[in-house]
């Protein structure tokens, strides 16, 4: 649906002519095969057709309502706005040199945009050159209209539902994003084990236990968040992005966060753990006020092991002396008691999950619920690599296969994991070495956080934009800044 400016340039060699469009008095612009230039910085944009439309707006944050103009490109995001300001809604990402191609007889747009793809076929093109945007309607029958909008009008309604999100947030934290007193975290892991002997939707194990397996439903809307690596400001991004903290609050919707939440991954201190505190801290919470909506895994780096390091950085070793210099002895224990306990591998008939990849030896439903009983199962599946070239070792095409054969899943059914970036500026990868459905999303990226989204039966990617949102959080609970600023 996103292509890169390299792959279609030819269809786009005389949109450098073009003259910017200029809206008649019905304040729309029919589209055609010939295409139309608008700038990006504006305003906001309507796509309409028949009682359809879709939004396209500059990505501007709440931390920064008004961009510089001098700072660069900036990035276009399209969206449904009648589903986007209900429920948890989706949007697709534009950067500059990119082309978004919305043929609405393609399922991704079906399944994204529904009610736009009623009616004629339609064929829109946007191509964004960096500082403007090219329209285009290829389907000669289709009747597309560009519109022009109120931009601060509509930047108003889209901010509120992030801010109303984070005013949430605050409430079920009981104040500022601050790590919690000593006593007060003490307390807070008691709760949190007390919770994982008894979690819900864990398939039992053996012995009657929580086993190493989630099950989830069909029915309830699933968000995939990869490695946020002690990346607080990426949490609160996704939280309040398109609605999630609302649906959580509405029993609507179930966050997954694939392990390593903790232990800095870039940056120029890899030691400094107390980001790492705090973020424990905040999914800690979120998961004891939402404990059939709020899903930890086990990854590499929920570990005080000499083995978990980053560029020679001993990361294991560091986190627990932090947490016993902050906390003390008693804490450091317990909390390695809950990494003990967490799930390994979540699913439903839509979707499967797991930290890094699936074990590459013999396998099935009951060795995977009482996966902690087979420590090279707990081994792979939150520390293996997909096999490239020059690495013999790791998992292929064959062993995705039998994961989801086990877990009675089609082998179609997407499989997400995190743990392995393949770049340092990216965060989603789809279709990762030639396994059609197998998907790599990472959280930590500063400059855009992936996650999966669940819209019926497909998990579709999403990428936001990073902001500095816990200390603007923390100024606006204290009263320092007021909403939409």
């Amino acid at each position: 649906m996103i292509e890169q400016a390299s792959s279609f340039a030819r269809l786009f060699r005389g949109s450098r002519e073009l003259e910017y469009a200029t809206f008649k008095k019905s304040g729309r612009l029919k589209l055609g095969a010939k295409g139309a230039r608008v700038p990006i910085e504006s305003a906001d944009y309507l796509l309409e057709g028949d009682d359809a439309r879709l939004e396209v707006r500059v990505d501007c944050g709440i931390t920064t309502p008004q961009a510089p103009q001098n700072t660069g490109s900036q990035d276009v995001i399209v969206f449904d706005p009648g589903r986007f300001y209900r429920g948890i809604g989706h949007f697709v990402r534009l950067a500059q040199g990119q082309r978004l191609f919305l043929d609405t007889r393609d399922e991704e747009v079906l399944s994204l945009f529904p009610e736009f793809s009623k009616g004629p076929r339609r064929k829109v093109e946007v191509y964004h050159d960096g500082k403007s945007l090219v329209f285009r309607e290829s389907a000669p029958e289709a009747q597309t209209y560009l519109s022009l909008q109120n931009q601060d009008e509509r930047k108003a309604e889209f901010d509120v539902r992030r801010i109303e999100a984070l005013d949430l947030f605050t409430e079920i934290l009981g104040g500022p994003p601050e790590c919690l007193s000593a006593d007060s975290a003490m307390q807070q892991l008691v709760e949190v084990q007390a919770l994982l002997d008894n979690e819900p939707r864990r398939l039992a194990d053996k012995n009657g236990a929580p086993g190493a397996v989630v099950k989830l439903r069909r029915k309830q809307t699933v968000v995939v968040a990869g490695d946020l690596h002690g990346n607080v400001d990426n949490l609160l991004t996704l939280l309040s992005w398109s609605g999630l903290a609302q649906s959580l609050m509405n029993n609507e919707a179930v966050l997954v966060i694939l392990g390593d939440a903790v232990h800095p991954d870039s940056g120029p201190d890899l030691g400094d753990m107390d980001e790492s505190v705090l973020m424990m801290d905040l999914v800690f919470c979120l998961k004891l006020r939402f404990p059939s909506n709020v899903y930890y895994l086990l990854g590499n780096h929920d570990s005080f092991s000499s083995e978990v390091t980053k560029l020679g950085v001993p990361q294991g070793l560091l986190w627990s002396k932090r947490l016993v210099e902050l906390r003390g002895d008693a804490y450091r224990e317990r909390l390695a008691n809950i990494y003990a306990s967490l799930p390994l591998i979540v699913y439903s008939p839509v979707f499967c999950a797991c930290h890094a990849g699936p074990p590459q030896g013999k396998l099935d439903m009951e060795m995977m619920l009482n996966a902690r009983q087979f420590p090279h199962l707990v081994h792979e599946l939150t520390w293996t690599r997909q096999r490239v070239p020059g690495r013999p070792e790791g998992y292929t095409k064959k062993h995705a296969r039998r994961f989801r054969k086990a877990l009675g899943l089609s082998k179609k059914t997407p499989f997400i994991v995190g743990h392995y970036p393949r770049d340092e500026n990216g965060c989603i990868w789809q279709d990762t070495g030639g396994i059609d459905g197998h998907h790599v999303v990472y959280s930590s990226n500063r400059a855009a956080i992936g996650a999966f989204v669940q819209y019926g039966e497909r998990m579709l990617p999403q990428v936001v934009r990073g902001e500095p949102l816990t200390q603007w959080l923390i100024q606006r609970t204290k009263g320092k800044v007021v909403a939409g600023s």
